[in-house]
């Protein structure tokens, strides 16, 4: 078929929009019904224009910018992807971002908190070591989490709590994954040997990210 056959087919001009072509040749194939042969020639001719204008954007020539495959949707913008990505966050959470005051502070405490634990498991004696966990350290995390989503972000004691029980555990998770790993109570990392304090460490991590990103 060939590009001007496939312009009469569906009753189009040759500067009609590809949107345009492509709503046009979806209501004839609806009103074609059960009309095998003339719903085959309306997806020819489409599929002929389609070939025609993507050929004449190969070649440099000045075509619409909105001629895509099909029916494939047009790509959506980055912002609007994000968007509904965080909409569709677990436990119906947002971002919510501290002030840059209050993310210095709040960095400030748990790193912190980080350097004690990981002071604590470079001092442990060998067979200390391998069963220590920074429970005190872990205990002032969650202190200062609980403090920011009810005092900065003014959340219910509830949520708050579920939050940061949420990045506890995420936080433990991905560090015990990182442990069977890596085994560092079997190879030491330059003299650090503590698989409790290695996941605590990352305990400390999800903590910190729940309260600086989530609400």
């Amino acid at each position: 078929m060939s590009p001007q056959e496939a312009y009469e087919l569906l009753g189009v001009e040759e500067n009609t929009k590809f949107e345009q072509i492509m709503s046009i040749k979806n209501k004839l194939v609806s009103k074609a019904g059960n009309d095998a042969g003339r719903k085959s020639q309306l997806e020819t001719a489409y599929d002929t224009l389609l070939m025609q204008a993507m050929q004449k954007r190969i070649a440099g020539e000045v075509a619409g910018q909105s001629v895509r495959f099909a029916d494939v949707p047009k790509r959506r913008p980055a912002g609007q992807v994000a968007k509904q990505a965080i909409q569709k966050l677990p436990g119906g959470l947002t971002i919510s971002k501290l002030s840059k005051d209050d993310s210095l502070k709040q960095g400030g405490a748990f790193t912190a908190l980080a350097a004690w634990a990981l002071i604590q498991g470079l001092t442990d004696p060998p067979g200390v070591a391998q069963a220590d966990v920074p429970g005190l350290q872990l205990a002032l995390a969650v202190i200062i989490s609980l403090y920011i989503f009810r005092d900065k972000k003014r959340l219910g004691l509830a949520r708050a709590g579920g939050i940061t029980a949420a990045g506890l555990i995420a936080g433990a998770a991905i560090g015990s994954a990182a442990q069977s790993w890596l085994r560092v109570d079997i190879v030491p990392i330059g003299g650090f040997s503590s698989p409790g304090i290695f996941v605590g460490e990352f305990a400390l991590t999800g903590l910190w990210a729940a309260a600086a990103f989530f609400a």
